[in-house]
C-alpha cells in the first residue's frame, strides 16, 4: 500500500493484473500472507497469528455500519456481503480495505419484501469476479470491473434458494436449494454462467433445513448439523466434538474449524486437522465482550481493485 504512494508507475504497476496474480499465489504460501477475518454484529476485524492471535477492528474506507448484514461470503481474498431482505451488496477487500456497492435491480423496487440471495463467485480462465443474485426463481449476474448494470440469465429449471448458504469452489458456486418440495444443490458454473443439480442422499426438504455447504479440502462438503459431515459423493464422515454448544465455521489450512464463546468473553477456535484426526486450541483475543461472533473466515490477501465497480445509484 505504501508503494502505490510513491508515484503513478508504481501504483499502475502493482494494479497490474498480472502482478495482482502473483501476489495472491505468494499470499497463500508466505508467512502472514494469510489472515482470518472475523464479523462481530457490524464490525469486522482482521487476525493474525497461528498458535494465539490478538484481533484488530478493520476500519474501511466509505462502508456502511447502518447495514447490519447478514450473510457474508468469501472468495480469492474479497468479500460479498448482503442483507437478506435488502437490495444492497458489498464488496470488500480487507488487505486494501475498500468497498464498493453493486447497483440496485430497480424491477423489484415495488415488490414487499422479496429475499435477496447473493454469492460470488470467480472465473480463473478470464480472472474475472462475477455475483449471481437470485430473487425468487430467476436469476441475475454482474462481473465486476465490467458490467455496468445486472444481467438476467435463465436456469435450467426453476429453483428457489434455501437461504444465503453458498459456497465457492475452483469455479463453481454451490448452493442448497429447493423445487416442489425436495432439497438439492444447484451447482454454478461461473465462466458458462449455467446451472447444474446435484441430487443429495436425502432430498427432504424440512431435512435439508439442516444442513449447510462447505469446502472441506478443496471439496463440497454437506455438514448435517443432526447428524454429520458428508463430501460429495457423499461419504460420511463423523467429528466427534469434544466442547458443547460449539458451531462449524470454515475449513482453513487443512483444519476445521469450529467456534466457541467462554464465559471470559474470549473467543476460542476449535481447529479439527482432518487429516491427522486431532483437536487443537486457538484463543482470539481483542474482540468486544458484547456481541455475537457470526463467523470467523480464512482469506489470502489479494490487491484486486474493488475501485473499479461502480456504485449503486
Amino acid at each position: 500500500m505504501h508503494f502505490k504512494c510513491v508515484y503513478k508507475f508504481c501504483n499502475s504497476l502493482v494494479s497490474e493484473s498480472d502482478f495482482v496474480d502473483i501476489h495472491q499465489c505468494r499470499s497463500m504460501i508466505r508467512t502472514g500472507g494469510k489472515k482470518l477475518f472475523a464479523w462481530q454484529d457490524k464490525d469486522f476485524y482482521t487476525i493474525e497469528g497461528k498458535e494465539e492471535g490478538n484481533a484488530s477492528r478493520l476500519r474501511i474506507e466509505n462502508f456502511s455500519e447502518s447495514l447490519l448484514y447478514n450473510h457474508i461470503m468469501c472468495t480469492n481474498g474479497l468479500f460479498c456481503c448482503s442483507k437478506k431482505y435488502e437490495e444492497c451488496v458489498a464488496i470488500c477487500n480487507p488487505s486494501t480495505k475498500v468497498v464498493r456497492y453493486l447497483p440496485r435491480l430497480k424491477e423489484f423496487a415495488k415488490i414487499d419484501y422479496p429475499g435477496y440471495y447473493y454469492s460470488m463467485g470467480f472465473d480463473p480462465q478470464e480472472k474475472t469476479y462475477k455475483v449471481l443474485m437470485t430473487v425468487s426463481t430467476r436469476n441475475w449476474v454482474f462481473t465486476l470491473g465490467t458490467d455496468k448494470s445486472w444481467r438476467e440469465i435463465k436456469g435450467i429449471i426453476d429453483f428457489a434458494v434455501t437461504r444465503n448458504n453458498a459456497v465457492y469452489i475452483s469455479g463453481v458456486i454451490y448452493m442448497l436449494s429447493y423445487a416442489e418440495g425436495n432439497a438439492f444443490i444447484v451447482a454454478f458454473d461461473v465462466k458458462n454462467e449455467n446451472f447444474r443439480i446435484i441430487t443429495l442422499w436425502n432430498s427432504s426438504y424440512h431435512r435439508a433445513y439442516f444442513y449447510n455447504t462447505r469446502k472441506v479440502n478443496g471439496k463440497l462438503a454437506i455438514l448435517d448439523m443432526k447428524n454429520q459431515t458428508q463430501n460429495e459423493g457423499w461419504e460420511k464422515h463423523i467429528i466427534r466434538i469434544p466442547l458443547e454448544r460449539t458451531r462449524f465455521c470454515n475449513y482453513c489450512d487443512g483444519e476445521i474449524l469450529f467456534t466457541k464463546t467462554i464465559k471470559s468473553r474470549q473467543f476460542i477456535r476449535l481447529c479439527y486437522d482432518d487429516t491427522e484426526k486431532r483437536w487443537r486450541e486457538f484463543i482470539i483475543k481483542g474482540l468486544p465482550e458484547v456481541g455475537l461472533v457470526n463467523g470467523v473466515y480464512s482469506y489470502a490477501e489479494s490487491l484486486f481493485l474493488v475501485e473499479k465497480i461502480c456504485n449503486s445509484s
